[in-house]
């Protein structure tokens, strides 16, 4: 049926109670209810109407019991009831099912269903395909059941009731407590088959029941659900896996915070209600919340709280390894099968409760796809700003912490999820009953490979004494290497022949393309030297987050092991690092052939290099000279400090300030090189600030382009989204919108400076040129401009 949308807020506005799991359909008694597959939603398409809907109250006569499997509830003293099970409308006891349970049930809404349907990349699907973020219309429609009842003769009827479940006897049923009207909305039911029954309950307390019958709803993912006074809230039950299995329904629930995760509009209150709460409860029947936003705040009332706090903000890269200790806490909680039922969350539901959903959908099997497809599905929800994947994303783009788990040691993404939290120091056996909780049929295969880990009194320190923590600045057993000769040896056995990846578990705060692990620490295996990859502290993830050095797993090479008895020992090279635990992985038999060799991450293209020669002047041009990268790569080296216009100063390497103390957009630098045949390559920068305020990672927000994302657009540039606008050749520049910590700005001089990558672009034969302008640019200072041949 079509629902007026001046008629949903009138209702809205006196409707008093928040509706759990159930709502009656008409608070008459009235018999003539049409039977309906879905009529909660079929003909609503509009987002506004959507959120509407969802979000109206029931009245107060509409309540919600406590369901007969978790909880303890009146019983009637006398009972008249058919236990059998049918599917078909059945007149027993004075039943007669008028909905068409023979018709598939649809719970997501057109939108969702739109949005699930699509069959490309989520990782590339258009912003236009999802919704942006500000609206409540991530709940699921309703299944409504309708049915006809001749009530005892001689009897008062006092109510109807549905009891249903996923299990065919109903012994997991929820009673959903109606009126005297003859339907029933029936929330948060399952994918798949679901059981029903029907309850009339007289004012003598006696209950006719009906027979139990079933209906099915559509088993696409997710199973979203519906809690009063949250959102963003869904099963991560029901999805299918890469093996063949399929994650249980019931175990496990993402969904934003209970309380403060608003925006105090009229839409969606900013505190769980009671309803909501008898939702998780009693329906739902959680026993235990992981709340990764604090480490206490038990407002649900839940027998098991754990708090976990996860830090939020800065660079993306660092989501995984600033939280890693937060992490293993939530594992080792999901490896208990006592605390489930469970929920999890954030403040919103997205981020830290994302980053926890991508480790556990990846450890279960779940295809990359179907995880950025879940990630996207937040935008559903009401988190206030749009989520995307990608460079548009921003610091919240989750694609940066997924390629550094891929550059981890496995055949699959689901081995290399595995392989990376046990680099960390989750334990086998915790993953093992992680996927024995959580997967019904297949489970996850090849994940078992011969992985050896070194953690807490497994590894001997070499003149240094292991340190102990109880907090997540540390992992509980660490080891400073803080001198020369320091480091530390892990004792194992190899079963046989191997080829083998070593990783360590690392710290540092340091965040730079300039400092390098090879030169931090040394490898050996029985003595023998091992080479490390040439990989900087950025590319890694080391860095500090709110005084907090970041842990992270960093492979330390490759080796070849024989059957028996091996010592691995990593020792201070240079700078002083942390090191929390050494693991080897098996990368398959060589017979000391070799094998195949793990991806190992690569510094960013080009960024490891310009350290060749001094500019050479050229007549009527810009300083410049030409060398070759580290790379191999062709390079156009040019000093910003003896340009031709003198825009930017030499003392200050920066744009000169107007008159409101803002750098004045108006003053142009142009730099001009001549070059004997046409190049594609890419245009960076060397660039540091003048003010040490701007680019520590608390201050992730301040992009190096501009300030909080860009203010007015500099007038003589057009469509401009930022504060600095760099032309080549005449062709604007579409500017990146990293954060100054995020691209390895770590402080003030030239030594801390970082690197900007403009993009690709093709340089022509003769004289090219390139201009630069900025306004409020943060106090940006440039050193040099390189074009590095692709």
């Amino acid at each position: 049926m079509k629902i007026n949308k001046l008629v949903v807020s009138l209702l809205s506005m006196v409707l008093l109670i928040g509706l759990g799991s159930c709502n009656n359909r008409n608070p008459s008694s009235n018999d003539s209810v049409s039977p309906s597959t879905n009529t909660t939603s079929d003909n609503i398409t509009s987002n506004d109407t959507i959120s509407e809907v969802t979000s109206s109250k029931p009245t107060s006569s509409v309540t919600t019991s406590k369901p007969t499997s978790s909880a303890t509830t009146s019983k009637p003293s006398s009972t008249t009831s058919s236990q059998s099970t049918t599917n078909n409308p059945n007149p027993v006891a004075g039943f007669t099912i008028t909905t068409d349970l023979a018709t598939t049930k649809e719970i997501h809404t057109a939108a969702q269903k739109a949005y699930l349907a699509y069959n490309g990349d989520y990782a590339t699907i258009p912003a236009d395909k999802y919704p942006d973020g500000k609206k409540h219309i991530s709940d699921p429609n309703a299944v409504n059941i309708a049915w006809k009842h001749t009530p005892i003769s001689g009897k008062t009827l006092k109510n109807y009731s549905i009891t249903f479940g996923q299990k065919s006897d109903l012994s997991d049923g929820y009673e959903c407590k109606g009126s005297t009207s003859k339907n029933l909305d029936l929330y948060n039911v399952f994918l798949g088959k679901n059981y029903f029954k029907i309850n009339a309950i007289y004012s003598d307390n006696t209950v006719e029941s009906s027979d139990i019958s079933s209906f099915t709803v559509d088993g696409t993912y997710p199973r979203n659900i519906k809690i009063d006074g949250m959102t963003n809230c869904r099963d991560m039950g029901g999805r299918v896996l890469t093996d063949g299995g399929m994650i249980k329904q019931g175990l496990i629930y993402r969904t934003s915070g209970t309380n403060g995760w608003g925006n105090n509009n009229a839409v969606v209150p900013d505190n769980i209600t009671a309803a909501g709460k008898e939702e998780l409860l009693n329906h739902l029947g959680v026993k235990t919340e992981i709340n990764v936003n604090s480490n206490g705040n038990n407002q649900v009332g839940v027998k098991n709280f754990v708090g976990a706090y996860m830090d939020y903000g800065g660079s993306s890269k660092h989501h995984f390894s600033r939280n890693i200790e937060s992490v293993k806490k939530v594992f080792a909680t999901l490896a208990n099968k006592d605390n489930y039922p469970l929920f999890y969350h954030c403040r919103i539901g997205t981020d830290r409760t994302g980053l926890c959903a991508i480790l556990i959908n990846g450890l279960l099997g779940v295809d990359k796809n179907d995880i950025f497809q879940d990630y996207l599905f937040s935008n559903f929800g009401n988190i206030q700003e749009k989520r995307y994947i990608g460079s548009q994303a921003g610091q919240d783009d989750i694609s940066k912490y997924i390629k550094d788990i891929e550059s981890m040691p496995g055949d699959t993404f689901k081995n290399k999820v595995y392989n990376t939290l046990l680099a960390v120091g989750v334990t086998k056996a915790q993953l093992e009953s992680v996927i024995d909780i959580l997967t019904e049929g297949p489970k996850v295969t090849g994940n078992d490979n011969g992985q050896l880990t070194g953690f807490n009194s497994s590894l001997t320190g070499v003149n240094v004494t292991a340190r102990t923590s109880s907090d997540r600045n540390h992992p509980s057993t660490y080891f400073v290497l803080d001198g020369a000769g320091k480091g530390v040896s892990y004792k194992f056995t190899a079963s046989e022949d191997y080829n083998a990846t070593i990783v360590s578990y690392l710290g540092n705060n340091n965040y730079t393309a300039s400092k390098y692990i090879d030169d931090a620490v040394t490898v050996t295996v029985d003595g023998n030297a091992v080479t490390v990859p040439h990989n900087s502290y950025q590319t890694v993830g080391f860095g500090n987050c709110n005084n907090r050095m970041n842990y992270v797993p960093v492979i330390l090479g490759t080796v070849n092991l024989t059957k028996g008895e091996h010592t691995v020992k990593v020792e201070r090279k240079g700078d002083t690092v942390n090191l929390g635990g050494i693991s080897v992985f098996n990368n398959g038999k060589s017979s000391l052939g070799g094998g195949d060799t793990p991806v190992v991450p690569e510094e960013p293209d080009h960024k490891h290099a310009f350290s060749y020669g001094n500019p050479v002047v050229k007549e009527g041009e810009s300083t410049y000279a030409v060398g070759v990268c580290e790379c191999g790569k062709k390079a156009y080296k040019i000093s910003a400090a003896q340009d031709l216009n003198g825009k930017i100063t030499a003392e200050g390497k920066k744009l000169p300030k107007g008159t409101s103390g803002n750098y004045d957009g108006t003053a142009i630098a142009l730099y001009k090189f001549t070059i004997d045949a046409p190049v594609k390559g890419h245009l960076m920068a060397k660039v540091n600030v003048d003010n040490e305020n701007n680019w520590i990672e608390s201050n992730g927000y301040s992009y190096y382009t501009g300030k909080n994302g860009g203010q007015s657009p500099i007038a003589v540039l057009p469509d401009n989204k930022t504060n600095t606008v760099m032309t080549v050749n005449g062709t604007f520049i579409t500017m990146p919108t990293t954060t100054y910590y995020e691209m390895g700005i770590r402080g003030t001089t030239l030594d801390t400076c970082g690197i900007a990558d403009y993009g690709e672009f093709t340089l022509k034969a003769g004289t090219n040129e390139f201009t630069l302008a900025a306004v409020d640019s943060y106090g940006l200072q440039y050193y040099e401009f390189y074009f590095i041949e692709s």
